[in-house]
């Protein structure tokens, strides 16, 4: 596929290919039947001899038609693919760029809860808005089946982003009140998400499960609990489905920090787990990860 396309040409070519390969079947009986009465206009059914010949003749031909279907599809079918993942990477690159401005536009380490509770981060907001766009232009475009292929994809790599982007480098810390401003954002992208509608239908929501899992935890009033590796399973059971995720996870929670020891919750307590519990549940998931 040769590079600069604009994306709605490449979902365009997508849809053609498509009815393109639900038409040949249709396409094919049509030539064949064409063919057979353009021999019988010409005179190949003067004699029986001839008439033998040409029922052979179809036959044979007819198998040669198969065979031609199959491969056309086939061919098909491989550059429909190719359409595909070309569309895919270019919206999910413009994505990452939008995402990983998370490292470098958020405090990670905050001394108080954001200014304004429950509104997601301007990178969010801008995450969310690209996709609204790009994945309406797409319901325009797409036949159910590519279009579905296309939002899952596009919906689990920005959930395997967020992740990434957390886990990786570019943050070195974070406390309780980032997490508090993560759940906001991971909320407004599951409220999008929840919009979505493809046939057959999908659940959008399964694809933030080990995201939303890590963010129950560290906000929850009983990490002191959790260690036990039967409790981590029964309560967060997707950070705990691969040793690959317990690894991931464990490197995250590795970088949580106490919170200003001077701002307390109402309560009088802490805000947040102690980073003592949490490293406590790093060291199950690293020893759960290695059996």
């Amino acid at each position: 596929m040769g590079g600069g396309q604009p994306v709605a040409v490449v979902l365009q070519l997508v849809t053609n290919i498509w009815a393109l390969k639900f038409s040949l079947p249709t396409l094919d009986d049509f030539t064949v039947e064409h063919s057979r009465q353009a021999r019988w206009q010409m005179g190949n059914s003067s004699s029986s001899a001839s008439a033998q010949n040409s029922t052979n003749s179809s036959r044979t031909g007819g198998s040669r038609s198969l065979a031609s279907v199959s491969e056309a599809t086939a061919s098909l079918d491989a550059l429909q693919s190719r359409a595909e993942m070309y569309a895919m990477g270019e919206l999910t690159r413009q994505l990452d760029y939008i995402l990983a401005s998370a490292v470098t536009s958020v405090n990670w380490a905050p001394e108080g809860p954001p200014a304004q509770m429950g509104v997601c981060s301007d990178y969010m907001e801008k995450a969310i808005i690209y996709m609204q766009k790009h994945l309406g232009q797409a319901r325009s475009i797409l036949p159910p089946a590519p279009l579905r292929k296309l939002c899952i994809g596009m919906i689990r790599h920005c959930a395997k982003t967020m992740l990434d982007t957390w886990q990786g480098t570019g943050i070195q810390k974070f406390n309780i009140h980032a997490v508090r401003q993560l759940d906001t954002n991971v909320e407004a992208m599951e409220m999008y998400t929840s919009s979505l509608s493809t046939h057959p239908p999908h659940d959008f929501l399964a694809e933030f499960a080990t995201l939303r899992d890590l963010l129950s935890l560290l906000l929850s009033s009983m990490v002191e609990e959790l260690p036990a590796a039967a409790t981590l399973s029964s309560r967060y059971p997707h950070l705990v489905s691969s040793s690959p995720i317990m690894i991931d996870v464990a490197g995250i929670l590795e970088k949580y920090r106490d919170a200003n020891s001077s701002l307390l919750h109402r309560s009088g307590k802490q805000d947040g787990p102690r980073r003592k519990d949490v490293l406590e549940v790093v060291k199950q998931l690293r020893e759960m990860a290695a059996t």
